[in-house]
C-alpha cells in the first residue's frame, strides 16, 4: 500500500473545491442556474464522502455544511444572495486550509525516483495493489451471492416449513 493514505484525496479534493468555488461565483452572478445548483451539490457530496474515506471528518463536516446551504436552492426561486455566496466561499476556503494541513508523507528513509524505469517500477508495484485489491472486491461479490442465495434457500425450506405445518 502506499505510503500516503492522503496520495489522492489531495488531488481530487482541489479539484472539487475548484469547482465550488466556481459553481458559488457562478451562482452569485446568476442565481437562476439550476444547473450550477447541482454541480455545487454534486461536488459538495463527492467531497464529502471522499474525506469520509480517508477519514478526515472536519473537511467532511465543512463539505455536508456547503450541501446544507445549497439544498434549499434546488428549489427555483430560492434566494442565493451575496450573503449566501460569502458563507459558501468560507466554507470552501475552512475546507481548503483542512486539506492543506494534510501532513505530507514522511520522505526520511524512501529513495527518489529519478529515473524512468525507476518509476514505471513503481507504477507497476501499484498496479499489483490494484489487482489484489479488485481480486478481493470480486471475492466478495462472490461470497455476498453465495450468501444471497443461502438465504434463499433457508427461506425457501422457512416456507415449506410453515406449509407443513399447517397441513
Amino acid at each position: 500500500m502506499s505510503a500516503d493514505p492522503y496520495r489522492y484525496f489531495r488531488i481530487e479534493a482541489r479539484e472539487l473545491l475548484e469547482a465550488l468555488q466556481r459553481a458559488a461565483l457562478d451562482l452569485e452572478r446568476d442565481p437562476t442556474r439550476r444547473d450550477g445548483v447541482a454541480a455545487l451539490l454534486r461536488a459538495a457530496h463527492t467531497l464529502k464522502g471522499a474525506a469520509r474515506v480517508v477519514r478526515l471528518p472536519a473537511i467532511a463536516e465543512k463539505a455536508h455544511a456547503m450541501e446544507e446551504l445549497a439544498a434549499p436552492l434546488r428549489v427555483a426561486g430560492a434566494p442565493f444572495d451575496a450573503d449566501a455566496a460569502r458563507r459558501l466561499l468560507a466554507l470552501v476556503d475552512e475546507a481548503a486550509a483542512f486539506t492543506a494541513a494534510i501532513p505530507d508523507p514522511p520522505t526520511e528513509g524512501r529513495a527518489v525516483l529519478t529515473s524512468t524505469v525507476e518509476r514505471e517500477r513503481a507504477w507497476r508495484v501499484e498496479a499489483a495493489e490494484l489487482d489484489a485489491l479488485l481480486a478481493s472486491m470480486a471475492r466478495t461479490d462472490d461470497d455476498a451471492r453465495r450468501v444471497a442465495r443461502a438465504a434463499d434457500s433457508a427461506d425457501a425450506l422457512a416456507r415449506s416449513a410453515a406449509a407443513l405445518a399447517e397441513a
